[in-house]
């Protein structure tokens, strides 16, 4: 990783002490010197969230690293847009420059060596506004190492106070902006349509939300925010605890991997002219069902690769095979193809002993079948692999709560429950 010094970094958390845990072992491996932890109040309406928000205050006493920490908790719920902004602003009464993680955002540890270095290198370009670790292939494939783009990425990212204070959380500009031919000119009618339809939603307070604010204030400011070439953050927010993310989606299945250095940087300061994924989906009827059919046979013929490499062992190749189909984005929505494509990843991601990847995948298709008992199984094994022996003993609470009648599948959890008891005592 080379001799560094991390920038200081504010971890965001709410009600999901578990995830805020695993975001806070990354950083504890950097060991910024300087640490913000920002906090909601828990909601009166939700039983037992307060035990859960007392839990991830707890986690301010597991930094054992000498750093400067400074912590900001509120009494009462202020709602996601209200916290994290606020939370924002706070930190940078301290700081000039700051990493920001929300509690579902694991990044890979090369992440804040690459935020170190292009803060430092864009520290007094007014052009750029935000560092993003994310890239979901919302941009035009690039040889550099980063490239540039109008749309904020913010699932783990960097900025300065220089940009933040451009922050306008009212929105004043929304109501001249979206009459302006500006949105025209960068963005194609069908996205168009969405991009305002979520601007306008979040301007009525339809949305609780600050990054579509803060990603329409760096338009009004003709703005551009650096995405990496390959993806540095995974998102764990999907679940029914999920504030926005209630079920996964295509973004949830990107890993988090690192960024080679040195950095290549791109010699020229242009935005990407794609901000979103192709295709646009046929609107006409007989145009998408023809669509349908070939995105069929194209998935189909993607689950016989994906065979034929598992029988080889080529588990390398099943995860990057499994990379190219994401960028690919052949249809709009996960199928059960794609649920499928994941378990194979899955079992890549475990014969090669990367076990904490294949969790993660195995989560997600937890989330489609949380009383599965076989995906139970190989889930709370991976987590005792990984020593989260808390989330072990939830999966196999779980486990003893249904109606198992399978002999070989009760001696696997009874070996599970045995070996869980040997470990804890």
């Amino acid at each position: 990783m080379g001799n560094y010094s991390p920038p200081p970094t504010l971890l965001i958390m709410f009600n999901r002490p578990h995830k805020a845990a695993q975001v806070l072992e990354r950083v504890r491996q950097v060991r910024p010197p300087k640490m913000f932890i920002v906090i909601d109040g828990a909601r009166s309406n939700r039983p037992g969230e307060a035990e859960k928000v007392h839990r991830c205050r707890a986690l301010k006493d597991t930094i054992d690293w000498e750093c400067d920490l400074k912590i900001n908790f509120a009494e009462t719920n202020m709602g996601c847009k209200n916290r994290i902004a606020s939370g924002i602003t706070w930190a940078f009464e301290y700081v000039d420059e700051l990493i920001i993680l929300e509690d579902d955002c694991v990044p890979d540890l090369t992440f804040f060596r690459y935020c170190r270095e292009l803060l430092d290198k864009y520290r007094n370009d007014n052009r750029i506004f935000s560092i993003g670790g994310s890239n979901r292939d919302y941009c035009e494939p690039f040889d550099e190492s980063y490239a540039f783009s109008k749309r904020f990425y913010g699932w783990g990212w960097a900025t300065w106070k220089r940009a933040w204070k451009n922050f306008d959380i009212s929105m004043s500009q929304w109501s001249e902006l979206k009459q302006d031919r500006y949105l025209k000119n960068i963005f194609r009618k069908h996205d168009r349509r969405n991009i305002e339809n979520e601007f306008q939603m979040t301007y009525e307070g339809k949305i609780d939300t600050w990054d579509y604010i803060w990603w329409l204030n760096s338009l009004e400011n003709h703005a551009l925010h650096i995405v990496p070439r390959t993806n540095l953050v995974r998102n764990t927010g999907f679940g029914v605890d999920g504030t926005h993310t209630a079920f996964p989606v295509f973004e949830h299945l990107y890993m988090d991997n690192a960024i080679n250095f040195p950095l290549i940087h791109p010699k020229i300061i242009s935005p990407l002219d794609r901000l979103f994924v192709n295709p646009i989906f046929p609107e006409n009827p007989a145009e998408r069902a023809e669509f349908k059919k070939n995105s069929e046979q194209a998935l189909a013929e993607y689950d016989s690769t994906f065979r034929q490499l598992l029988n080889l062992k080529q588990f390398h190749a099943v995860i990057i095979l499994f990379e190219e189909l994401l960028r690919k984005r052949i249809t709009p929505h996960l199928t059960q193809r794609h649920l499928n494509f994941v378990w194979y990843t899955v079992l890549a991601h475990f014969n090669l002993g990367d076990f904490e990847h294949a969790e993660a995948l195995a989560d997600v298709l937890l989330t489609f079948e949380p009383h599965n008992i076989e995906l139970l199984i190989f889930s709370t094994n991976t987590s005792m692999r990984q020593k989260n022996f808390q989330k072990a003993h939830d999966k196999v609470a779980l486990l003893k709560k249904l109606n198992v009648t399978n002999e070989i599948q009760k001696a696997q959890i009874a070996n599970l429950v045995g070996a869980l008891k040997t470990l804890t005592d």
